[in-house]
């Protein structure tokens, strides 16, 4: 349970050039252990996102030690680096980024694309997800037919699809109600308590905070603070049935 999944030291990131240089993140170190749920806090421009894509893999350019699951970002080649995101990372993002001219469990299927799974298995882990997400029902509809908490949920299989060990979230209930909001929390709660997963979200929301295992908040660049706290689950009848994903 103490193991890190994420080791960062000195990470610094730069947008623009001469005087539009803008320094983003200043000097940031931070370890992330196997098994939390960690929300990374901050207003909008505060460097969080910024922070989220580096850990992902998917900026490259800073200054500094990023490790993930022991490997060194900027030490991998291209390939490697695509076959840790694969085989380590699933990614939710509140913009969904599905594909619209596919079904549901086609989009699920996506990473299949990039390994050397065979199709026919992957269709059924699609399947498989789907129903464990409450969408077996779904499987043949487009994401342009289903409301924002179903196309989120989708999201979430398809982040699952390689049995990923970490989860990275860009403000997974941006874009849904309250109540839409509690049901992924509560379905990223048992993903953890079950699989183990780590998982490290993005949000300016404090009561998606509230109910995470550790509170990272950046200001300016900056970790102004890093608590841990009891993880709150949500009861039953908080996580009750909502329109949204009917």
């Amino acid at each position: 349970m103490n193991s890190e999944v994420v080791k960062i030291r000195g990470l610094n990131k730069w947008y623009g050039r001469g005087k539009a240089r803008n320094h983003v993140l200043k000097g940031v170190s931070l370890d992330i252990r196997k098994g939390e749920i960690v929300s990374i806090n901050g207003t909008s421009g505060s460097g969080k996102t910024t922070l989220l894509n580096i850990i992902g893999g998917l900026d490259r350019v800073f200054e500094g030690k990023v490790e993930v699951d022991g490997r060194d970002l900027l030490a991998l080649s291209d390939r490697k680096l695509s076959h840790l995101r694969n085989e380590t990372m699933g990614f939710v993002f509140q913009a969904f980024n599905l594909l619209p001219h596919i079904t549901c469990v086609e989009n699920v299927m996506v990473p299949a694309y990039f390994s050397s799974r065979g199709m026919s298995k992957a269709h059924q882990r699609a399947e498989a997800l789907l129903e464990m997400v409450g969408l077996s029902d779904k499987t043949n509809e487009h994401p342009t037919e289903l409301s924002g908490g179903q196309r989120q949920r989708v999201s979430i299989a398809r982040a699952l699809f390689n049995r990923p060990s970490i989860i990275l979230c860009d403000e997974p209930t941006g874009s849904l109600d309250q109540g839409t909001g509690r049901q992924i929390l509560s379905l990223f709660h048992t993903l953890n308590e079950d699989d183990g997963i780590t998982i490290i979200l993005v949000t300016h929301d404090n009561s998606v905070s509230d109910r995470c295992s550790r509170v990272i908040r950046i200001e300016d660049g900056v970790i102004k603070s890093d608590k841990t706290q009891e993880l709150r689950r949500f009861d039953p009848g908080e996580v009750e049935s909502h329109p949204d994903l009917t």
